[in-house]
């Protein structure tokens, strides 16, 4: 069985295909010269908001007065505001990302005229003559042009079609089954040499031969670029988490090629990413697939979850493989479930009977579920990041310590609960409306509708807008940057204890401003 690892992104949005387009040139008598620059592209496949250094004296480090391009966009161009000689060192620096994903190696080139930064001229720049490594790919069956290797492997890619010829997907192919064996064989590390390399070259071999035959067996059409480089991806992947393996996968390649053509590449709603930081492809959970154990066996999630009155909170569970469902850092403190798969769905089983997970939805940073827990912890997020998970949280939360949630606040309507001078306030979208106790809108004395702007503070406070309305019997208008804060004092239950008032900022104490009562619960 192919071994998987963690969960991630869609390959359709890992990968995106965009078209290289040359710089063009125009003149004119009165033309002004322009300043020196030199335009670079950071390919395997594009990696944006990386950036690259001319290593003037060939130590490997970034020196004071070593040129340093610009961040890379989305299509991997990155520019130096120097002139950079034929032959220079260039190194990597900034790695970046492929489309939100980090990128962990470090891409090296022999500057030429193209400009271009890859696994293949990384390869180059160790040592190798582009036709050794010209002849190192046609061992394994990968078709090259020495002027390939300072191509850009994408140009003939484009992100309106997946066709392409079997000259354009030759240099996608070798350039993933360079990267691949680099990161395998720890040899990004810019002090290796062609001498280390060579050393493992067969490796190489084996790992290019193995993507050709994941290719092969997976009968892709030679046109269609987005499913050949899944196919690549796949088995790319699958070596560099068993890098020590080798040996065992080629041995084994018959039944290891089948498993991922059958759990990825012929998979239409498969979500996979390639990721250099984990090395890993994996299933990973869809809502319309629902859940399968390789992607929740052994695995912590981060839960974002409604607990009550307590808020939306964030919890750690984590799903191990003997059934075990473990909670931690939840408001109820630590304590285990038991769960199973049923057709998709997450079943826990508690002391108080069964429930289930079902997937709403899925992003690149959590699954979205449902559940129908008896005690109305109905819907809640899976995420894979900490982090994240963290924000998340704290933009749904209510708290004393954190204040109003934008998220949380946001197509809320609060209640007042005291007094005779019953009303309501209905947040939506960044403007609050305000409605009497029959649930009519209010009006100034001009019969100008209350439909205030608010912004949520950093420090969790409503900071309602009420320049230029005019309350009823003042007869004069507010005057313009007059606000009124809302500021959470308590929480019981429903209820919520404001301070609300002109005056209160961030600084001034809560005891100088009035004090109310309001609930989520609708008041007759």
């Amino acid at each position: 069985m192919a071994k998987f690892g963690k969960i991630s992104l869609s390959l359709a949005t890992a990968i995106t295909f965009l078209s290289f387009s040359g710089c063009g040139g125009g003149g004119g008598t009165n033309a002004v010269p322009p300043t020196e620059s030199t335009s670079i592209t950071i390919v395997d496949p594009y990696i944006s908001g990386a950036t690259v250094f001319w290593d003037k004296d060939n130590d490997g480090v970034l020196d004071s007065g070593e040129p340093e391009s610009t961040p890379s966009d989305s299509s991997g161009k990155a520019t130096f505001n120097v002139a950079i000689p034929e032959g220079a060192r260039i190194i990597m620096n900034t790695k970046g990302t492929h489309n939100g994903e980090a990128y962990t190696g470090t891409l090296t080139a022999n500057y030429s005229t193209t400009g271009v930064v890859s696994p293949l001229t990384t390869l180059e720049e160790k040592g190798y003559t582009k036709t050794e490594i010209v002849n190192l790919l046609a061992a394994a069956g990968i078709t090259l042009t020495e002027a390939d290797i300072t191509a850009d492997p994408m140009a003939g890619l484009s992100s309106s079609n997946t066709t392409a010829t079997d000259t354009d997907l030759a240099k996608i192919q070798a350039t993933v089954a360079i990267n691949t064996f680099l990161e395998m064989k720890n040899m990004f590390d810019v002090t290796k040499t062609k001498t280390d390399i060579a050393a493992v070259t067969t490796d190489l071999t084996t790992v290019a031969t193995l993507m050709k035959e994941t290719i092969t067996v997976s009968n892709v059409a030679s046109s269609n670029a987005d499913v050949m480089i899944k196919a690549a991806v796949a088995m790319g992947s699958y070596v560099v988490s068993n890098p020590t393996d080798l040996a065992t996968i080629n041995t084994n390649k018959t039944t290891i090629i089948n498993n991922l053509k059958t759990n990825i590449v012929d998979n239409p709603t498969l979500q996979v990413k390639l990721s250099n930081a984990t090395g890993f492809i994996d299933l990973k959970p869809t809502a319309t697939s629902g859940f399968t154990s390789g992607a929740i066996n052994g695995k912590k999630f981060y839960m974002v979850v409604n607990w009550g009155t307590d808020g939306y909170v964030r919890t750690d569970d984590t799903f191990e493989t003997n059934a075990t469902l473990t909670h931690a850092n939840t408001p109820d403190g630590n304590f285990t479930e038991s769960w199973s798969l049923q057709d998709g769905k997450i079943e826990v089983t508690t002391d108080e009977g069964k429930f289930t997970w079902t997937i709403v939805s899925t992003t690149a940073d959590y699954i979205k579920v449902d559940s129908n827990d008896s005690d109305g912890i109905n819907s809640g997020y899976m995420y894979f990041d900490e982090s994240k998970a963290n924000i998340k949280a704290k933009l749904n939360s209510i708290s004393v310590q954190n204040g109003f949630g934008a998220e949380w606040l946001n197509g809320r309507t609060l209640y007042t609960v005291d007094g005779s001078d019953t009303y309501s306030f209905v947040f939506n979208n960044g403007y609050t409306i305000l409605k009497d106790s029959t649930g009519n809108t209010i009006t100034d004395a001009n019969g100008k509708v209350y439909n205030l702007p608010y912004t949520i503070t950093s420090e969790g406070i409503i900071k309602v807008d009420e320049s230029g309305i005019q309350w009823d019997g003042e007869g004069t208008a507010r005057l313009s940057g007059t606000y009124e804060y809302y500021r959470i004092l308590g929480i019981n239950g429903d209820e919520i204890l404001l301070a609300d008032g002109e005056n209160l900022d961030t600084v001034k104490s809560a005891s100088s401003s009035t004090q109310s009562f309001f609930t989520t619960i609708p008041q007759n």
